[in-house]
């Protein structure tokens, strides 16, 4: 599954209905500082390799969180220019800019926990769920493993007490194979972790599964595939806040990314997205988004301390 030149006039062009469009996003704190300029779909913000993650964290907790220190400019459903301040060591205001009143803030979505699931994910993209997609279905698939993982979280011992105790029985024999697989197959992604994330690993089998093309691209393709795949899944929720992505790529080939990118263009339709990233080749492809008006690629004001 993070987590920027100003767009041009769009001012809610784009504006999905009974959405929020943010604007300008600025945190201004004694040991960090972030500017950004926010594009009505997709942002791509360049910094340096080593500002990647801190800047990617501080613009999530800025959007979706309560950091102090916030100015953040939007436009809401209804049309309205308003301006949220969050100060240090005050309350928290929300301002109409053409009114000059201060009003409500605009209704957050019931849950966004799909997108802190979707940052989670974009975070291990490059170590463990990437990783994981081109071997993962053969043991996902085996009898038992789904009931067998949720029953067994307590690691290898008390796995092979309970197999010895239930060993003549049929299921402990399909819980031994199941989890024999996913070992051989997986060494370095556990089963807990499989099962916590198992909506976005049968999201990657079912977009495997669906594609003709599938058996004909490389490996990395699939991996590629996989990842879009997980986003699909979390992107399809009605939350409404940006998404911050990073989206490392130094594990795949330049033709992977840009499968990768190319497919992710499609998934993100209709959200706010602001990737974090040193990547020249996200950037290249962000630019060439922006010819079409899709996306914007800025250099960010950003200063990193200690966060």
């Amino acid at each position: 599954m993070t987590l920027v030149e100003r767009a041009p006039a769009v001012r809610g062009a784009l504006l999905v209905p009974g959405g929020v469009r943010y604007q300008r996003l600025v945190v201004d704190r004694t040991d960090c500082r972030l500017v950004v300029d926010l594009h009505p779909a997709i942002t791509v913000a360049l910094v340096r390799g080593e500002e990647v993650a801190a800047a990617s964290r501080l613009a999530a907790g800025a959007l979706g969180g309560d950091t102090p220190g916030v100015h953040l400019e939007l436009v809401d459903a209804e049309g309205r220019e308003l301006v949220l301040f969050r100060p240090h060591g005050g309350r928290a205001r929300v301002i109409d800019v053409v009114e000059q009143v201060e009003v409500a803030a605009p209704r957050p979505p019931e849950s966004d926990d799909d997108a802190a699931v979707l940052r989670q994910l974009a975070g291990l993209a490059a170590d463990e769920l990437v990783l994981a997609v081109d071997r993962l279905f053969a043991a996902v698939e085996a009898e038992g493993f789904r009931e067998s993982a949720r029953r067994d979280r307590g690691g290898r011992r008390s796995r092979r007490a309970r197999a010895r105790a239930d060993r003549e029985a049929a299921e402990g024999a399909a819980v031994e194979a199941a989890y024999a697989a996913w070992e051989a197959a997986l060494p370095e992604v556990s089963v807990s972790w499989a099962v916590d994330h198992a909506t976005a690993v049968s999201a990657c089998a079912e977009a495997a599964r669906r594609s003709a093309a599938v058996e004909a691209l490389e490996r990395g393709h699939l991996r590629a595939q996989g990842v879009v795949a997980a986003v699909a899944e979390i992107v399809a929720a009605p939350a409404r806040l940006p998404l911050v992505l990073t989206l490392p790529l130094p594990h795949l080939g330049v033709a992977e990314s840009e499968l990768l990118l190319d497919l992710l263009t499609d998934v993100l339709r209709g959200r706010q997205v602001l990737v974090v990233t040193d990547s020249p080749r996200v950037a290249g492809w962000a630019r060439l988004e922006a010819l079409a008006g899709r996306a914007a690629v800025v250099e960010p004001d950003v200063v990193i301390g200690a966060i």
